[in-house]
């Protein structure tokens, strides 16, 4: 089955098992063959090994292929490796040490969230540090794989940004003028909030957004809430998706903001930049889109059905027309089901697998770029619910 308007993507590749079945003539979503040895590149990494973390993903517009991870074991704490391979899955020997990259930022381990490519060809890697609290880290390489020391207020071409008790980046989006908008969570009165930080294309803070850079936003519903997808709309507004409690229930949660990082008052049911959507007792977004009509759509899970999409109009209400009032909810596979993200486009081919059974080893396979919808959002619930268990200790 395959859709052509609305298709469903991990916005965050995790360790994915191929799942197409033997055919004997190729088909829309085999396997490539022409990529490496049938499809299917396995790649050493030492001296680095792989920890067991999301892997982003990203293709330049010549083709080759950015991949982000946490790698451990040279100083005993966690870093951002970064791997950038030829068109074919080799490694491209132009980029750092044999097509690899490395960086470790704050006091001990660093986990890498998100991979961004910026439209010189640099590459922005985000993710946290710890100072000792949790807060943002962002680096930024250079089109070769070296450190761009004309990016951040330090000139190492890596920066960091506290919030008052910690903060934790989950997503982060690169705007037209090229600023770089990071979401995530902090906590503000006891409470886990969304947070927000928009830096200029030096790496320095934005001061025309929210204070000094960042926005610590009020508890959106009754208490906890988190922030883990950003879009970007076309008037410079920024929309961010997560999960918040509504008493003992939790609902998809959206905030929209200004350019200046106010939370817009033309959005959401009480005028306050805000809305939750609740979905059976058991509901978080983890994707967000905003469609050339102004549309937003969240994708998520939900306690009622696994994967989980909403669609709001421009002003944040539900869109009735799109599913059951404005929700869709399925399941694939016996179990739980979490959908991490969604675009309006056809599925990305590429696949990551990171050990074990070899933590020296990550295998990156390709699929043509009809990959069928229903085997691709199979292998993404899985390991996808992984994530879940590790995020919400579940």
């Amino acid at each position: 089955m395959k859709s052509r308007t609305l298709l469903l993507l991990a916005a965050t590749i995790f360790s994915l098992v191929t799942v197409i079945p033997h055919r004997t003539h190729a088909a829309p979503g085999d396997l490539d063959t022409s990529f490496s040895l049938g499809g299917v590149k396995t790649l050493p990494l030492t001296p680095y090994r792989m920890d067991s973390y999301p892997v982003p993903i990203a293709v330049q517009s010549d083709g080759k292929i950015i991949l982000g991870a946490t790698a451990c074991c040279q100083t005993g704490d966690d870093f951002f490796l970064i791997v950038r391979l030829a068109s074919d899955g080799s490694l491209d020997g132009t980029f750092g040490v044999d097509g690899k990259a490395a960086v470790h930022i704050g006091r001990s381990d660093s986990f890498l969230r998100s991979l961004l490519i910026q439209g010189d060809g640099k590459i922005v890697a985000v993710g946290t540090a710890e100072l000792p609290s949790v807060s943002f880290a962002l680096a930024r390489f250079t089109t070769n794989g070296a450190l761009d020391n004309s990016f951040g207020p330090a000139g190492n071409g890596t920066l960091t940004t506290e919030f008052p008790i910690s903060g934790e980046p989950f997503a982060a989006a690169i705007q037209p003028d090229q600023e770089i908008v990071v979401v995530g969570v902090g906590r503000e009165s006891g409470h886990e909030v969304f947070a927000l930080a928009r830096y200029q294309t030096n790496g320095n803070p934005d001061t025309s957004f929210g204070s000094g850079g960042k926005v610590v936003s009020a508890p959106i519903g009754s208490s906890d809430s988190w922030a883990y997808a950003v879009a970007l709309q076309a008037d410079n507004k920024i929309v961010v998706a997560g999960g918040a409690y509504l008493g003992s229930s939790s609902g998809f949660a959206l905030a929209r903001y200004d350019s200046h990082g106010g939370l817009d008052s033309s959005f959401g049911l009480g005028a306050n930049g805000t809305l939750i959507s609740p979905i059976g007792t058991s509901a978080y977004g983890q994707g967000v889109a905003v469609q050339t009509d102004g549309k937003i759509v969240a994708a998520g899970s939900a306690s009622t059905g696994g994967f989980a999409l909403v669609r709001y109009d421009a002003a944040g209400k539900l869109d009735t027309s799109f599913g059951q009032m404005g929700k869709v909810t399925t399941n694939i596979g016996a179990s739980s089901s979490t959908l991490e993200g969604v675009v309006d486009r056809k599925l990305t081919p590429f696949e990551v697998e990171v050990g074990p059974p070899q933590p020296e080893q990550l295998a990156l396979s390709h699929a043509g770029p009809e990959r069928r919808d229903v085997e691709a959002l199979q292998a993404i619930a899985s390991d996808a619910a992984q994530e879940h268990a590790h995020l919400f200790g579940g």
